[in-house]
């Protein structure tokens, strides 16, 4: 039998960011930033044991001075690094790298103490950086680290030449090996998102995905009419909610099996009626939601009677209702209790038919 249900209850229970692309630039600034004062206490600390080579103490100081200034300005985020492209990260990278290369040739060349230090930017690079980029930043790394072989008179007194060929075969390999790391766990982060938000019963999206794909549709929207006179806004983003009648009917007269095989042939009945920018969505246990950017008022009612339509031919009834982005609503939680409300009276109004429960 069809009831009238009370209104489901639709709050935005997930506050996802619009993008689902991991932004590594601001970890990439923290890091580099702890890298640099890292690498500069050391080389403060080196000069303290016997041996050291005698540095010009303004130069040492300035660079000293240089290192811990950037290093801060990274860590407190003074340089902007969210706003700055990979490609931008990537010649700030390169642009330092020669850096490195004069402070060891300022702290002994061939025998300077700070070596170690270069696996700083080493892991930095082959961590950050994709493969396209990582590359040629790991080129520039070697040439700087084997520079000594071109100013040192006798290079191979220290067995330098040989540690440059350890250190080449050992950065490419640490490349190899982090890149193909990150790019395991970059898959297994987009897997687990992907299963996140979608629903393991029909496929769609799931609450969480159709929040963040709701709130993503009214920021762009949002975002394009700031940017346009009023007379030039394109139609408005529609909210569509569908909940099946007498659904509960389904799963006591055949089982939850049977609940399940009707659920999923709505799903995908609905799913061939919408557009492909629309986003499908089963939010509730038999409740959908459609979220249709730029389908107005028009599209709003032609895409309703096109899911009622499916619902139908999948031998299921449904109440659909719908709300329009500015109209009936400003943001994602209004418009949320608009066509909830809409969803509830249109139950109301309806027949106490007796609902046809599929046979299975």
């Amino acid at each position: 039998m069809g009831e009238v249900r009370k209104p489901v209850s639709l709050r935005l229970t997930y506050r996802l960011p619009l993008s689902d692309v991991t932004d590594e630039r601001a970890l990439m600034g923290l890091t580099a930033g702890v890298l640099w004062l890292v690498a500069a206490a050391t080389a403060l600390l080196g000069q303290l044991f016997p041996g050291s080579p005698d540095l010009d103490p303004v130069w040492f100081t300035a660079l000293e001075a240089f290192v811990v200034l950037y290093g801060v300005a990274s860590i407190r985020d003074w340089v902007p690094w969210t706003s700055v492209s990979m490609r931008g990260h990537a010649i700030t990278t390169a642009l330092l790298l020669p850096l490195c290369g004069y402070a060891l040739w300022a702290t002994g060349g061939a025998n300077s103490y700070i070596q170690p230090l270069m696996l700083f930017p080493l892991l930095h690079i082959a961590y950050f950086f994709p493969a396209r980029m990582a590359i040629p930043l790991g080129v520039i790394l070697n040439l700087t680290y084997a520079a000594p072989l071109v100013y040192e008179e006798h290079p191979t007194a220290t067995a330098f030449p040989g540690r440059v060929a350890t250190f080449v075969l050992a950065s490419s390999l640490i490349t190899f090996v982090l890149q193909m790391l990150k790019g395991r766990l970059t898959s297994a982060e987009s897997r687990q998102r992907g299963m996140a938000r979608t629903d393991a019963l029909t496929g769609l999206a799931n609450r969480r995905g159709f929040d963040s794909e709701l709130s993503a549709a009214l920021a762009g929207r949002g975002d394009a009419e700031r940017g346009r006179r009023a007379v030039d806004r394109g139609p408005a983003c529609a909210l569509i909610l569908l909940d099946l009648d007498g659904f509960k009917a389904v799963n006591d007269a055949h089982g939850h099996a049977a609940g399940d095989d009707l659920l999923r042939a709505v799903a995908a009945g609905c799913r061939g009626v919408l557009r492909p920018g629309d986003t499908f969505a089963r939010i509730g246990g038999d409740e959908f939601a459609v979220v249709a950017p730029g389908a107005g008022r028009a599209g709003a009612i032609r895409l309703a009677a096109a899911l009622r339509d499916a619902v139908d031919r999948a031998g299921a009834r449904a109440t659909v209702a719908w709300a329009l982005h500015g109209p009936d609503g400003a943001d994602a939680e209004a418009l949320l209790r608009v066509a909830d409300r809409r969803l509830y009276e249109g139950k109301a109004a309806r027949e106490e038919a007796p609902w046809p429960v599929p046979a299975v």
